[in-house]
């Protein structure tokens, strides 16, 4: 079992290594650009069928102009700066540049009205919005609740109005190079999920990149790395059909993917099962995560559409998933998918990853490394195993140190803290081997069957 099933050795043994400063625009492009400034960093097409790969180097030198375009229009350290645009090349260039120069991202969904991404900006205290021409309009109408939102930098081909700047004019004259803001681990870098609530939202810190990674490379099935042979690159090329401006797609996809240097697909169109296979196909996507929706839409697909599709990873949210979905995508795709557990602001910390330790199908999986996870009573107490309580995310591993994944105090998900545990909301047990299950109902107490 022992050798079959290497979980326990790999959770005890494993050590965050989170240093005093950390960037993620630096993680994520700027050290890629120095290295292998050539390598592909995103894979774009559009609804018309128009493609671009943009490499590393390119993705860091249009970063560095609009870092310099938000700073001569005076965005500052510490200021929150809105995102309002759907998967493209352009989205992941406002993130670097953003935390380039250690401002705040507030990415907000293009599938809500102009009132609601209005007034998710204004609950930011958003001091610039970067607009997709689609969402211009509503925006416009509600701009006037936003009173700290001074300008919008427009994204896509449409006129723009008053003080908006279209995208090309803000970055065309900027310089190539930028020198970045140093930042400590502790600086805020993104403030996802927030609603229309001033203080909502979970605020990350730079740190809360790192700690994503484990889930992202055990959900991943290790993203076509070896750990018998870590010298040996990986070939991995990630998509997911999530929406970008939603802490799934971000933390357990985009983020982790560019930070260990394999390119993200950007596609921006209506969803098409029988496109979305060709896109995979043409694209060599490797690893993905998909919704539940996706993923039944792709398994109804026949055989012929599904073939060239080389999946090596396929990771999807537990909460979503029948087993009937599950065994029919394995089938249709030769790799069992891992489902992951995870809320708004933080990302997975349970899961599976059937690549390289057992399985319990039907449960919600393990402890993904550096995680230490628990049921908890209502006083903040551990359940015995078999007991249902609440699952729970401590503030520290098992070795003491802190989990990196954690939010700022300030975030809104602090109100989910009770003592040093972060309260999931979601009913739950833990097996004898440390496996977590799914519970329905309220309150806690022990199973009965």
């Amino acid at each position: 079992m022992a050798e079959r099933d290497p979980y326990a050795q790999l959770y005890a043994q494993f050590r965050w290594q989170c240093p005093g400063e950390f960037s993620i625009a630096d993680a994520c492009c700027a050290r890629w650009a120095r290295e292998t400034p050539d390598a592909p960093a995103v894979i774009f097409e559009g609804p018309t069928g128009c493609r671009a790969q943009y490499s590393f180097g390119q993705l860091q030198r249009a970063a560095n102009r609009l870092a310099n375009a938000l700073t001569r229009l005076g965005i500052q350290a510490g200021a929150r700066v809105g995102i309002v645009l759907p998967q493209r090349f352009e989205a992941i260039v406002a993130h670097i540049a953003i935390m380039r120069i250690g401002a705040v991202a507030l990415p907000v969904s293009l599938q809500l009205s102009g009132p609601a991404q209005a007034a998710r900006l204004r609950a930011g205290a958003a001091a610039l919005a970067i607009v997709d021409c689609t969402a211009l309009a509503g925006l416009r109408r509600a701009r006037g609740d936003c009173p700290e939102l001074r300008r919008l930098i427009v994204v896509g081909e449409c006129p723009p109005e008053c003080d908006e700047l279209p995208w090309m004019q803000a970055v065309q004259a900027e310089d190539a190079r930028c020198e970045p803001v140093a930042l400590q681990a502790e600086a805020p870098a993104l403030l996802l999920d927030a609603k229309a609530e001033p203080g909502s939202g979970a605020l990350l810190p730079q740190r809360a990149l790192i700690g994503h990674l484990s889930g992202f490379i055990a959900s991943q099935n290790w993203f076509g790395f070896d750990p018998d042979a870590p010298a040996a690159p990986s070939q991995a090329v990630f998509w997911t059909a999530s929406d970008w401006a939603g802490s799934a797609a971000l933390l357990d996809g985009v983020l982790p993917a560019l930070y260990f240097g394999r390119p993200v697909l950007a596609w921006q169109g209506r969803f098409d099962a029988t496109r979305v296979l060709e896109l995979m196909r043409r694209h060599r996507v490797s690893h993905a995560l998909l919704s539940a929706t996706v993923l039944d839409a792709l398994v109804a697909t026949s055989a012929a559409a599904r073939g060239g599709v080389r999946l090596q990873g396929l990771a999807a949210d537990v909460g979503e998933l029948g087993g009937a979905t599950l065994d029919a995508a394995r089938e249709a795709f030769g790799v069992p998918v891992n489902t992951l557990f995870a809320r708004s602001g933080i990302g997975a910390f349970v899961g599976h990853c059937t690549r390289f330790w057992d399985t319990q199908p039907g449960s919600l999986g393990r402890a993904y490394p550096g995680h230490r996870v628990a049921v908890i009573d209502a006083a903040g107490q551990p359940c015995p195993p078999g007991v249902v309580g609440e699952l729970a995310l401590h503030r520290r591993d098992v070795h003491g140190d802190l989990d990196p994944i954690f939010f700022l105090p300030a975030a809104g998900g602090a109100a989910r803290v009770h003592g040093d545990w972060w309260r999931s909301g979601a009913r739950a047990l833990q097996d004898e081997a440390g496996v977590f299950w799914r519970q329905s109902g309220q309150g806690a107490g022990r199973l009965t069957h």
